[in-house]
Protein backbone atom coordinates (compact mmCIF):
# COMPACT_ATOMS: atom_id res chain seq x y z
CA UNK A 1 0.00 0.00 0.00
CA UNK A 2 2.67 2.55 -0.44
CA UNK A 3 1.72 5.43 -2.17
CA UNK A 4 -1.99 5.62 -1.31
CA UNK A 5 -1.73 9.04 -0.92
CA UNK A 6 -1.21 9.15 -4.75
CA UNK A 7 -4.78 7.77 -5.45
CA UNK A 8 -7.18 9.98 -5.71
CA UNK A 9 -9.85 10.81 -3.19
CA UNK A 10 -13.34 10.25 -3.29
CA UNK A 11 -15.33 13.90 -2.97
CA UNK A 12 -18.04 14.18 -0.93
CA UNK A 13 -21.66 13.52 -2.84
CA UNK A 14 -23.06 16.94 -3.81
CA UNK A 15 -26.95 17.59 -3.10
CA UNK A 16 -28.37 17.17 -6.66
CA UNK A 17 -29.11 20.46 -8.24
CA UNK A 18 -32.82 21.33 -8.69
CA UNK A 19 -33.82 21.18 -12.22
CA UNK A 20 -33.40 24.48 -14.07
CA UNK A 21 -36.52 25.45 -15.97
CA UNK A 22 -35.78 27.37 -19.29
CA UNK A 23 -38.16 30.77 -19.60
CA UNK A 24 -41.45 28.72 -20.46
CA UNK A 25 -42.75 28.98 -23.98
CA UNK A 26 -46.26 28.31 -22.37
CA UNK A 27 -45.81 31.10 -19.48
CA UNK A 28 -45.08 33.89 -22.58
CA UNK A 29 -48.41 32.17 -24.54
CA UNK A 30 -50.64 32.43 -21.70
CA UNK A 31 -49.55 35.85 -20.87
CA UNK A 32 -50.26 37.17 -24.19
CA UNK A 33 -53.54 34.98 -23.92
CA UNK A 34 -54.40 36.67 -21.02
CA UNK A 35 -53.37 40.19 -22.61
CA UNK A 36 -55.69 39.68 -25.39
CA UNK A 37 -58.30 38.45 -23.29
CA UNK A 38 -57.90 42.13 -21.50
CA UNK A 39 -57.96 43.74 -24.94
CA UNK A 40 -61.42 42.25 -26.04
CA UNK A 41 -62.74 43.12 -22.39
CA UNK A 42 -61.73 46.19 -22.53
CA UNK A 43 -63.30 47.06 -26.34
CA UNK A 44 -66.46 45.22 -25.22
CA UNK A 45 -66.77 47.98 -22.55
CA UNK A 46 -66.39 50.80 -24.39
CA UNK A 47 -68.73 49.34 -27.07
CA UNK A 48 -71.06 48.88 -24.22
CA UNK A 49 -70.37 52.46 -23.04
CA UNK A 50 -71.11 53.74 -26.55
CA UNK A 51 -74.42 51.87 -26.20
CA UNK A 52 -75.36 52.97 -23.43
CA UNK A 53 -74.94 56.88 -24.35
CA UNK A 54 -76.61 55.91 -27.52
CA UNK A 55 -79.30 54.52 -25.48
CA UNK A 56 -79.60 57.69 -23.50
CA UNK A 57 -79.76 60.57 -26.55
CA UNK A 58 -82.80 57.92 -27.51
CA UNK A 59 -84.54 58.25 -24.38
CA UNK A 60 -84.24 61.86 -24.14
CA UNK A 61 -85.50 62.16 -27.65
CA UNK A 62 -88.57 60.01 -26.55
CA UNK A 63 -89.02 62.65 -23.29
CA UNK A 64 -89.35 65.73 -25.47
CA UNK A 65 -91.74 63.78 -27.93
CA UNK A 66 -93.88 62.67 -24.45
CA UNK A 67 -93.54 66.54 -23.48
CA UNK A 68 -94.59 67.96 -26.61
CA UNK A 69 -97.55 65.66 -27.14
CA UNK A 70 -98.53 66.65 -23.33
CA UNK A 71 -98.51 70.45 -24.39
CA UNK A 72 -100.86 69.18 -27.50
CA UNK A 73 -102.81 66.82 -25.58
CA UNK A 74 -103.45 69.63 -22.84
CA UNK A 75 -104.17 72.67 -25.64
Amino acid sequence: MKFDFLKKKKEPDLPPLPPIEPQSLEKDDESKSLKAKMELLLIKLENLETKQEMMNEKIKNIEKIVEELYKMAKS
